[in-house]
């Protein structure tokens, strides 16, 4: 079987059609001419295929984000009227949510004007906090 290949290479090889000496680069370029234009017989339609599946996957990402868009007022007073409706139906309690019971707040609510006093330190507390701000901001 390699004998007969190779004898149909020297073949090639020794090719002089009118006078033409054919060398084995010729031979090859014709093969690269030939792989070539198979491989763009099966790219031509693969790249169509993608370009198309990639644009159908935009329109409809688009087309989703469209709907959400003018879906959304919608949405919005939906959810507020079920709010409303559910707060006239349904009567709350409402929880203390900040009551303790601690021995040591019982102590603190024994120091006159308590109440004064933590306002006082609050404000403080801020007010030291705005002053460092500016200080650090560098006016």
């Amino acid at each position: 079987m390699i004998g007969f290949l190779a004898e149909r290479w020297n073949a090639i090889v020794d090719a002089i059609v009118g006078g033409t000496t054919y060398t084995i680069q010729f031979f090859q370029m014709i093969g690269y001419a030939v792989a070539g234009a198979l491989g763009l017989v099966f790219l031509t339609p693969l790249r169509f295929i993608v370009e198309l599946s990639l644009t159908f996957g935009w329109l409809i990402k688009n087309i989703i984000n469209l709907i959400s868009i003018l879906i959304l007022p919608i949405n919005y007073i939906a959810i507020i009227l079920s709010h409303l409706i559910a707060g006239l139906i349904v009567t709350t309690t409402p929880t203390n949510l900040f009551s303790v019971n601690n021995p040591m707040l019982n102590l603190f609510n024994q120091i006159p004007y308590w109440n004064i006093l933590t306002g006082i330190i609050g404000s403080l507390i801020i007010f030291v906090g705005i002053m460092a701000t500016i200080k650090n901001a560098k006016l």
